[in-house]
């Protein structure tokens, strides 16, 4: 017996868009189901699930739909025609969970895409009744858009939910770039299951309305599978790829973050040392004159063979009465009226003394000891620096060096990505941690103004053509 054809499909959508309810609808078509005998996949607020075999959920927050109720990627097979269909239920883009969870979203997303081998078609589900495009729509489109590889945009399809063609508010250039064509674009006013059976069983209007929308979805589905059926599985390894890519990307980029942190912080070392070499520099030239030549005289006792008069008042430099011969100092012929003539001193400072004295001059050298300590500090200071620069100097290049190979590195993965999805660009988060990246680089340049700085700088910009315009 032959093996039968799988057609995987891949459900993409906002929180609150309408997946659960599309399933609920899947399951009803492929299983037979009818307003009176709803089969129920995925719990609802007014319908729990009633089909053995399908994933089991929790019906937390089932009313909220702000919340999205799918936590993992689960897979809904069912048989038809001899082919077998499994649609991926991935979790809601753009719930209050916050851009983490989406993340964390989009790699589940691109691993179960990845894992499952082949993709016949990705289907867009889109709430029809949104007139504007919010912030939130916006950011989940953006996020769907950046998950679909080239190879695959040919088999995307469009599901618009709570509304008709004629009553549709959603207008398609809001998922520009992307071209959808009109064969794949399908509407569903799925109402039945958004309001219990209690409400519309009774009353006859209510219910043919029901039942004529029912229909047509129905319908509508038919005609969906018929157009997946045209499009033939492909396979599945883009998503690999671009996952892989993707984490690479923000690896480097946040390695980029890391080197231009360290860089900035080496450089500020560097300058601040050049900045302390040059005040010890000065500093040695200021305080050089610590010490200086100072002429000083000595008295000095020269002895002789014959007696001299000398003043022990004064020490004058050179005796009172040389060689004298008188008998006593109160004699000698240099003294009047009891008074030295010559050093004006009176006769009882004077004696005699087989020396005469004499003044000696020499050059000493004086040392301001509070110069020379701050002058030795600056020769210290200036020594060290000296030896710190060098090394400051070979960090910084080698901080460059690896920071220019990083964004050599992101430039070649955004091109990588490219060939297989060409819309892509950085990621929300990934543009934060590149426009930080660039703000210090311009900032780098201006302080510097190198032309090394303004050629990395230019290399840097050039990767602002992978930041999503608005």
């Amino acid at each position: 017996m032959s093996q039968p054809i799988n057609h995987n499909i891949l459900l993409l959508g906002e929180t609150g868009s309408g997946k659960s309810t599309l399933i609920n609808y899947l399951a009803n078509y492929f299983l037979g189901g009818s307003l009176d005998d709803l089969k129920i996949a995925i719990p609802m607020k007014y319908h729990p699930q009633n089909k053995p075999g399908f994933p089991i959920h929790s019906e937390q927050d089932i009313s909220d739909k702000t919340k999205s109720k799918t936590e993992k990627c689960t897979l809904y097979n069912f048989m038809h025609n001899g082919k077998q269909y499994g649609f991926i239920d991935v979790p809601g883009l753009s719930d209050t969970n916050g851009a983490d969870k989406d993340i964390e979203h989009i790699e589940n997303i691109m691993t179960t895409a990845e894992n499952i081998g082949s993709i016949a078609a990705i289907v867009l589900v889109i709430n029809g009744t949104v007139s504007r495009v919010t912030a939130n729509l916006k950011n989940a489109i953006d996020r769907m858009r950046c998950a679909v590889p080239d190879v695959l945009l040919s088999n995307l399809v469009v599901v618009f939910t709570n509304c008709s063609e004629d009553t549709v508010n959603f207008e398609l250039f809001v998922l520009k770039p992307l071209t959808i064509p009109e064969k794949n674009i399908f509407y569903m006013d799925n109402n039945a299951l958004r309001v219990a059976k209690k409400d519309w069983n009774n009353n006859q209007e209510k219910k043919e309305r029901l039942k004529s929308q029912w229909k047509t979805s129905m319908e509508v589905i038919e005609q969906m599978m018929e157009q997946i059926d045209q499009f033939g599985s492909m396979a599945s390894n883009a998503f690999g790829e671009m996952h892989e890519l993707g984490n690479l990307i923000t690896i480097q980029l946040n390695e980029c973050r890391m080197l231009i942190e360290k860089l900035q912080t080496t450089q500020k070392q560097y300058d601040d040392s050049s900045k302390a070499l040059n005040e010890a520099t000065a500093g040695i030239k200021a305080t050089s004159n610590y010490s200086k030549k100072v002429t000083k005289e000595e008295l000095v006792l020269i002895h002789t063979p014959y007696w001299n008069i000398v003043c022990r008042n004064c020490n004058p430099d050179g005796e009172c009465c040389h060689d004298c011969k008188a008998i006593a100092v109160k004699f000698c012929s240099k003294f009047h009226n009891y008074q030295c003539t010559k050093c004006k001193c009176s006769l009882d400072f004077h004696y005699f003394e087989t020396y005469k004295p004499r003044k000696n001059r020499k050059v000493v050298i004086e040392i301001n000891e509070f110069m020379k300590q701050q002058h030795d500090n600056h020769v210290q200071a200036k020594a060290r620096i000296e030896v710190e620069l060098p090394k400051l100097s070979a960090k910084i290049d080698s901080l460059k060096q690896s920071f220019d190979t990083q964004i050599q590195k992101i430039q070649n993965c955004c091109q990588s990505l490219r060939k297989i999805r060409s819309q892509s660009n950085f990621t929300a988060e990934q543009a934060d941690v590149f426009v930080a990246i660039l703000k210090d680089v311009r900032n780098m340049a201006t302080t510097a103004g190198t032309s090394e700085a303004r050629i990395r700088l230019n290399y840097v910009e050039s990767l602002t053509e992978f930041i999503q315009q608005p």
